[in-house]
């Protein structure tokens, strides 16, 4: 029985183990999208301040044909 509880304990750990790696690269990948879209705002705004500064282009989506 005890070397039951630590088997289960091991794999729980290895779980838990493998959980924190996959978090890890999640925050990673949060905090890449983050600069992203910090250096595009940035840009944007570089942009608006520009004398040459053309309005945005809208572009319509397309219609799905059910």
């Amino acid at each position: 029985l005890i070397q039951d509880v630590h088997s289960t304990q091991d794999g729980l750990s290895l779980r838990i183990t493998a959980i924190e790696h996959q978090l890890s690269d999640i925050s990673r990948e949060i905090g890449t999208l983050s600069e992203l879209l910090r250096a595009r705002k940035r840009s944007e705004a570089s942009d608006d301040q520009s004398p040459s500064h053309h309005p945005p282009v809208r572009r319509r989506r397309e219609a799905v044909v059910s």
